[in-house]
């Protein structure tokens, strides 16, 4: 007896070579239940892995949610042989002729005994005992006394504990700990949560600002995440995280040289990674900073506002196709535009441009030669660039159209040489502002130097009463633009601050069909017809406190607005029987600068910077 408890103590391990003689129907595990996503329907989540860690089990779940893990025979197995592999002797009554082992769990607890006496608890593998190829641990066992002679060896009450794991792309993993043998598992997995960022306040994210000047505070909300790495910015410009808030504030004055500083905000901490990018541009501090600004004003800011690609990401582009994508994308966006783009690389019309975007250039040579078509979209802003038109050559009627289109901002930009018309703006648009621009054309034989149109035609357009509210100030029209600076019919225009210069012109501003005007504090020089009432059919002109400078012809309306025509348009289809709006005020704050001021003030600003 003392010779077996000694070698049974010295003994590491157990080796069973088994051969299976019998296997039963049901199992030893059996770890059931079904998945959802923790949402309001508890959709049933399909490919879910699903794994028992120590015993090694895994499966998936089904089209329904639903998995199994089953494993292992309920019934009596019998070994063929039975030693110990770290004995070099043995006592003949340790040799285990007949041992028998119950299976029916995964993990075993097993009794060694021999007559008289009770052994100390030892360490044990059970190796090779191979249901489904796989490798059974014994971690407890005791020894106990037992009346038969032949020692056996045999299965007592057995603990099982194990852990359940739950994994799937876009869903945050679960682990459950089990400790019976038969369970039913149900749960639910939560969806990851995606970080992201959100654009916040008046101010863009990309700016073009200044040297010494102050940039336009804005700020950025950020999701899922614990904080934010900033790289990037210009000195002068701070960002402070406010991660109470979730927040990131962006102000300062530029202190850094003359260049374009892309930056970008990386989220950390959070189960995915949002990054977000901007720019600021910093020009020479001899430019008046206010007036290159990017802040829609005007009735671009009526009846709600117009903030482009706000809160979208921002891509610099330098090729057709790039351009086209991302300006035709669906999201919000910025799009920066780097060296010349070419639209008439497409099918030779204007590109049409998405809703909510922002088209700016990267600097003051960024160019779109041909055309840009806003149609029918809401939330656009063309801001910095070059336009430059085709003529003589084939391509896009007009350089910029903007039809059935709202709350349109466009602002600092060289347009010349449409076909067409340069800025032509019509068929129930609103909500627009035109402003610290420059239009003119470089031949003299151009037969269609029609610069701006606000109306869709001077006959019956009934659909545009109460539409075609445009402001035009800051603007600059220059060498050869004949007429139309801009022709108003049936809408509203608010023209002021506008420098005039465009000698051997037919007229500058015309007035008709139903159009309304206030026209104030702008500066007409060498210029023909300066204002002018058109079509003998109603209209409205206020205009007060220009400056008409060596200037030939009509200088129409009044500082207390008057009204012109004789007759209603009664073609048929249409009956129109309406008076003119008269435009006397504006449902938006605006500054005056003086008429006297206008000339140097738009020479300087209008156009790219």
């Amino acid at each position: 007896m003392n010779s077996l408890k000694n070698t049974l103590r010295n003994i590491a391990a157990i080796v069973i070579l088994s051969v299976i003689s019998a296997l039963a129907n049901s199992s030893a595990i059996l770890i059931q239940g079904s998945v959802t996503a923790n949402d309001e329907y508890n959709t049933a989540l399909e490919g879910v892995n699903v794994t028992l860690k120590t015993a090694n089990l895994s499966t998936k779940t089904d089209i329904t949610g639903w998995y199994s893990i089953n494993f292992g025979p309920s019934d009596t197995t019998q070994s063929t042989h039975l030693f110990f592999n770290s004995a070099s002797t043995l006592d003949k009554q340790a040799s285990f002729f007949s041992p028998k082992l119950m299976t029916k769990e995964a993990k075993l607890q097993v009794s060694v005994t021999d007559k008289g006496a009770t052994l100390n608890p030892m360490f044990f593998k059970v190796r090779n005992y191979d249901l489904q190829g796989r490798l059974l641990a014994v971690n407890h066992k005791n020894f106990q006394e037992n009346t038969n002679s032949n020692p056996l060896l045999y299965k007592t009450n057995s603990t099982f504990y194990d852990t359940l794991f739950f994994e799937k792309d876009g869903y945050i993993p679960q682990s459950i700990p089990i400790s019976d043998f038969e369970s039913t598992i149900n749960t639910s997995l939560d969806t990851v949560p995606v970080a992201a960022f959100g654009k916040r306040g008046a101010g863009s994210s990309s700016q073009t600002v200044a040297q010494g000047s102050d940039i336009v505070s804005f700020s950025f909300v950020y999701e899922n995440a614990q904080n934010v790495i900033i790289e990037g910015l210009p000195q002068g410009i701070s960002a402070i995280v406010d991660t109470t808030a979730k927040s990131i504030y962006f102000s300062g004055t530029i202190r850094d040289s003359i260049g374009t500083y892309p930056y970008t905000l990386t989220s950390v901490g959070g189960y995915t990674t949002a990054i977000r990018k901007g720019t600021f541009t910093v020009i020479p501090s001899t430019q008046t900073s206010t007036a290159y600004a990017c802040i829609p004003d005007g009735y671009a800011m009526v009846n709600g506002k117009t903030t482009g690609g706000e809160g979208g990401d921002t891509v610099i582009v330098s090729n057709y196709a790039a351009f086209k994508s991302a300006v035709q994308a669906k999201e919000a966006k910025v799009v920066v535009v780097k060296g010349t783009i070419r639209t008439t690389d497409g099918d030779g019309y204007g590109l049409k441009i998405a809703a909510n975007k922002t088209i700016m250039g990267i600097d003051s040579s960024a160019t779109i030669y041909g055309g840009l078509s806003i149609s029918g979209v809401s939330n656009v802003i063309v801001y910095n660039l070059n336009i430059n038109g085709t003529y003589p050559n084939p391509g896009p009627s007009d350089a910029i159209s903007i039809n059935k289109s709202d709350h349109v901002f466009i602002h600092h930009l060289n347009i010349w040489n449409a076909e067409d018309g340069n800025l032509d703006i019509t068929n129930q648009s609103s909500y627009i502002t035109v402003s610290y621009v420059k239009f003119w054309y470089t031949d003299k034989n151009h037969p269609h130097r029609l610069n701006s149109l606000i109306g869709s035609g001077a006959s019956n357009h009934p659909e545009d009463f109460g539409k075609l509210k445009v402001t035009f100030h800051h603007n600059w029209f220059s060498n050869l633009v004949d007429q139309r600076m801009p022709r108003v019919m049936y809408g509203n225009a608010h023209i002021y601050n506008n420098y005039y210069n465009a000698p051997g012109n037919s007229y500058c501003i015309g007035v008709g069909s139903y159009g309304s005007a206030l026209i104030e504090n702008n500066y007409f020089k060498d210029v023909n017809n300066p204002i002018e009432f058109m079509y003998n059919v109603y209209a409205f002109i206020l205009q007060r406190n220009n400056k008409f400078d060596n200037t030939k012809g009509k200088q129409d309306g009044t500082t207390s607005g008057k009204i012109y025509g004789e007759r209603y348009i009664t073609t048929d289809p249409y009956t129109l029987l309406k008076d003119p709006d008269k435009l006397t005020s504006v449902p938006y704050e605006y500054k005056l600068d003086k008429a006297e001021d206008v000339p140097s003030i738009v020479m300087k600003a209008a156009g790219p910077h």
